[in-house]
């Protein structure tokens, strides 16, 4: 079977359709194990010696894409990787170790040559270890290297096509928002479906003069980064012009990869009323978000939405949890919080530095502002609870199922 890639969207897959995948271009032969779930993406492990059959094509090249994933312990360094066609030695590259938990796969291409009714044997060689041994786990299989995306591709496609034999499989797809929504249809040339997450909704209490931010401590080379720095920047603005008695609080967890950045944004704050909550508790998130008057987040701030989509927030959970907690959202106008948040009726966008700066100067003086923000951004937060996510994606549901009788 093919291992599917994981954007952010939600797949209805027809019963009827699962045997489109097996049929499809490429199926696995020996040496994989079955597919199972990675901290984020499902992957398929090789047994050191992992067997493709390609369906190639008498007449038209193909291209064989194959994403592996950096999920092998670091502890063994960098993976020498074979890939022979047809029992020739075809490339070689390096499988380097994920140095974050936000590594992102690499991806190999393999040329597939036309002339062969067969199908094609390519053969994916490395060295082996055994987690049961290296690790002290109870798992005693002896593995190879992880794949976590295998598709093909002819080799004259136009710029905005990709493989899509899987994708064709499904009856819906689903996107959690429109700022997804746009990167998937041009992608896969389809017409995907916008909806959005379910968010739990949190309980207000009695506000306090607290700026809030939620997001994982690590810095902007290692992905979405949610700014903290940028944030302890511009609330040493806000302090050096006037603003008192106002706190920022950050929340967020942070791996051991992640600790030289959170120094930094400590250096960053000596001397700010700046709290600093690394690995939260649940209870405390909870109070935080009860008392906090304003939201903050700044994922994607200073990036290229065209060029690092990724880095922006798809959609932004934690603002929608502020919002219904009462938090008023004053938020970076990009990705999917533009379609959260409604300037000057539950909260305010930026688009730098200097723009927030004012925007949270402009609420953190004025009660009366901050109050009916507050009110908005709890209605609007109501947008987003389980019951709306329950209605659209039933009625999604349904039109599938329609779609097929």
């Amino acid at each position: 079977p093919l291992v599917p890639p994981t954007p952010p969207l939600y797949r209805l897959l027809h019963p009827q359709r699962r045997q489109a995948i097996a049929s499809s271009a490429v199926v696995c032969g020996t040496g994989f194990y079955p597919a199972s779930s990675g901290a984020l993406h499902t992957m398929m492990w090789t047994n050191g010696e992992g067997e493709l059959l390609v369906d190639g094509s008498p007449d038209e090249p193909l291209t064989l894409l194959l994403s592996f994933s950096r999920s092998r312990p670091a502890v063994l360094g960098p993976a020498e990787v074979t890939i022979e066609v047809d029992d020739v030695a075809q490339q070689s590259f390096t499988l380097e170790p994920a140095t974050s938990r936000m590594g992102r796969p690499s991806t190999v291409a393999v040329p597939i040559p036309p002339g062969s009714r067969e199908p094609t044997r390519v053969l994916i060689r490395s060295a082996t270890f055994v987690p049961e041994e290296l690790l002290g786990t109870d798992d005693s299989r002896r593995l190879g290297v992880p794949l976590t995306l295998i598709t093909t591709k002819p080799r004259h496609r136009g710029p905005h096509q990709r493989p899509r034999s899987f994708v064709d499989s499904y009856t819906k797809i689903v996107a959690n928002a429109a700022f997804t929504q746009g990167f998937i249809d041009r992608w896969w040339n389809v017409e995907s479906t916008v909806v959005y997450p379910p968010v739990s909704m949190r309980e207000a209490g009695t506000k306090k003069n607290t700026i809030l931010s939620v997001g994982r401590f690590f810095a902007a080379e290692h992905g979405h980064s949610k700014k903290q720095l940028e944030m302890v920047r511009a609330f040493r603005r806000l302090c050096d012009r006037g603003l008192k008695g106002w706190e920022l609080h950050l929340v967020g967890g942070c791996a051991s990869d992640g600790q030289a950045y959170l120094q930094a944004v400590q250096s960053a704050a000596a001397g700010l009323p700046v709290v600093m909550h690394p690995n939260a508790s649940g209870a405390e998130l909870h109070e935080l978000y009860a008392s906090a008057s304003i939201f903050w987040s700044f994922t994607g701030l200073g990036e290229h939405p065209r060029r690092d989509p990724a880095r922006f927030e798809h959609f932004g959970i934690t603002t929608v949890e502020a919002m219904s907690a009462g938090a008023v959202p004053i938020v970076l106008r990009a990705g999917g919080q533009v379609e959260i948040v409604r300037p000057e009726i539950e909260g305010l966008l930026f688009d730098d530095i200097g723009s927030v700066v004012k925007a949270t100067w402009r609420v953190a003086s004025n009660d009366e502002l901050r109050a009916r923000l507050s009110i908005g951004a709890r209605e609007r937060a109501k947008h987003f609870d389980m019951t709306r996510f329950t209605e659209r994606f039933q009625a999604v549901v349904e039109e599938a199922v329609a779609a097929e009788r």
